[in-house]
């Protein structure tokens, strides 16, 4: 597959960016802290010390005070989340905006400054999503980064699970990665002294403010507490804040073209004593009387996705690419990262097996529509709860349109099950007019990044995500973001509370590595 066209500019100060022996750990987010800071307004401390206001701000004087924190947040992130009272008049019917409150693409938020891998405040950069796991010491965030690609080239196995003692699949290595995208993000790292192979290198740190991916989408994703049949009242009255999702691009460091290659972090949310899930879909609610990309609306949104990342762990990091394998002739391929605290005390990111996917090769086979025949009932629930023997490595996507034919008896059960894989999620692409492959894809256009004249659209969406008018993913996340805010609680962090009309939604599946939500099989994956 050929380059997109779009160049993404490298050098901008305010540009963009679009997650004992062995053991594996989960690592907290919130513990990180930068000492220069922003507040409301895109006030940016400059990278020679001096005081700016993002373009557009008007914002001229001091830095607010509070701006900086944990994990590079703005001012009130500590706080708690204030509380709601009774359910909006307008239940059971409530107007959600899924581009202020669910998937927020607009450019004025992906081009701020708070997105760039230069600024000195940077919560929703990639630099901030690699430096948050090593907050004691940011520098070594380089030398993460450079880890992490290292195993698309050099891994042969991964494990099943993050689980000591884990079960290991093969996994097939895209030795282009090194050449095409790690190697010259070295070469142009101060200090790595690389030679034009970085066959020899001082070291290996890559230069986070260099790092070529820029910020797609902020995603909220308060669905993914939202269960199998839970109901939304249930969930609102509890604990659980769901998860909060950043998808990056990435750019050739050479060339500043956008390649196809996403990342995504995802982060579980989990609310403070006191703090209830309908008190967090108020929060994000709030977005929406605001107007999207305006500086108060920036503002506030820095607030909440600051609030949700004092409260979040990075779960995974998921990757969609052909950049690696288009030299060889490979396919589109998925893959699956999560962190690990090592007994040194670094923190690595490290390739598992995608879930609920099986290889391949077993497509026809007959264990594999015997399992699905057996376990109809979790897979229409949205859960592809393989065993390890089934599992593959990594999620390749032959052609756009992919998709699972395996000989399951039950129609319905066998669609349900190529929904909840990897693969077969993101194949199946058949309309010309939608983007293959991927669900969140760069912008289709040729300008580089930027404020002002010349700044790109949105992110493309797949039809599956934003389709008005065909029951698209995104009314499912709608409908149980109006569920969530019209459940009635009866006393702060309670479990139970009465499930609110609209909080089902119908349409999609349970995407690998997440639960769906209310309905028949809401999607979270992918």
């Amino acid at each position: 597959m050929s380059r997109i066209g779009l160049k993404f500019a490298m050098a901008f100060i305010a540009g963009v960016t679009v997650v004992g022996s062995g053991c594996y750990s989960v690592v907290k987010t919130g513990e990180a802290t930068v000492p220069e800071c922003v507040g409301p307004c895109g006030v940016v401390l400059g990278l020679d010390g001096g005081i700016t206001g993002a373009p557009g701000s008007g914002y001229s004087g001091p830095p607010p005070v509070g701006a900086g924190g944990a994990g590079g947040q703005a001012n009130g992130a500590d706080g708690p989340i204030s509380p709601v009272g009774s359910p909006p008049a307008s239940c059971p019917s409530v107007a959600v905006s899924r581009f202020n409150e669910l998937m927020i693409v607009d450019p004025q938020v992906t081009n701020d400054a708070r997105a760039s891998n230069q600024s000195a405040y940077h919560p929703w950069s990639f630099r901030q999503r690699l430096e948050a796991l090593v907050p004691e010491a940011p520098e070594g965030a380089g030398a993460l980064a450079s880890a992490w690609l290292d195993q698309w080239a050099t891994a042969t196995s991964v494990p099943v699970s993050p689980d000591p003692g884990a079960a290991t699949v093969s996994v097939e290595p895209r030795p282009a990665a090194d050449q095409t995208f790690l190697c010259p993000w070295l070469i142009q790292s101060a200090g790595t002294g690389c030679d034009f192979t970085c066959s020899t290198c001082s070291n290996r740190r890559a230069d986070l403010t260099l790092a070529p991916f820029r910020l797609l989408a902020i995603v909220n994703r308060l669905d993914a507490a939202v269960t199998g049949s839970a109901a939304a009242g249930a969930v609102a009255c509890g604990g659980s804040g769901g998860e909060l999702r950043f998808v990056y691009g990435a750019a050739d460091p050479q060339t500043s073209d956008v390649l196809p290659f996403t990342v995504v972090f995802e982060y579980a949310v989990a609310l403070r004593p006191g703090e209830t899930m309908r008190d967090w879909a108020a929060a994000w609610h709030a977005l929406g009387q605001t107007t999207v990309g305006s500086p108060a609306f920036t503002a506030q949104l820095d607030v909440v996705v600051s609030q949700a990342l004092a409260r979040g762990t990075l779960q995974r990091v998921r990757t969609n690419e052909v950049t690696f394998g288009s030299a060889d002739g490979d396919p589109w391929d998925m893959r699956q990262f999560v962190p690990q605290l090592t007994d040194a005390g670094t923190t690595r990111l490290v390739e598992v097996a995608v879930p609920e996917t099986p290889r391949l090769t077993l497509a026809t086979s007959s264990d594999l529509a015997q399992w699905i025949d057996a376990n109809s009932a979790s897979v229409v629930a949205g859960q592809n709860a393989l065993p390890a023997s089934m599992l593959a490595s990594s999620a390749p996507i032959p052609t756009a349109d992919f998709s699972w034919h395996t000989g399951a008896a039950d129609p319905a059960t066998a669609a349900a099950f190529n929904q909840n894989t990897c693969n077969g999620c993101h194949g199946g692409r058949t309309d010309p007019t939608d983007i293959p492959f991927q669900h969140v894809a760069p912008p289709a256009a040729t300008t580089a990044y930027g404020f002002g004249a010349g700044a790109p659209a949105a992110a493309q969406l797949s039809h599956f995500l934003h389709n008005p008018g065909h029951n698209d993913e995104l009314a499912r996340r709608e409908s149980v973001m109006a569920g969530l805010m019209c459940a009635v609680c009866s006393g702060t962090g309670g479990a139970g509370g009465a499930a609110a009309a609209g909080a089902a939604g119908a349409g999609g599946s349970a995407g690998a590595g997440g639960a769906g939500g209310a309905g028949t099989g809401g999607y979270s994956g992918h």
